[in-house]
């Protein structure tokens, strides 16, 4: 397997996203516009609504491709 279609899924937008947003939070804890604990909350969130995507695309891969041959 080539290195870059390991990387393929680390480079979805959705991912990308995730990580900008998660970036973004965490340098407004840096600066002390947010607490520590207010930052996890909201990583965790954001860890859920990616992994929540993540599997409804799934699901709606293997809905659109049901009964196809492999």
């Amino acid at each position: 397997m080539l290195l870059a279609e390991r990387l393929e899924g680390l480079l979805s937008r959705k991912f990308l996203y995730a990580i900008m947003v998660i970036v973004m939070s965490y340098v407004l804890v840096l600066t002390g516009r947010v607490e520590p604990k207010e930052f996890m909350d909201f990583a965790t969130v954001i860890g859920g609504i990616y992994v929540i995507g993540n599997v409804g695309t799934q699901i709606v891969n293997a809905v659109e491709n049901r009964g196809e041959e492999p």
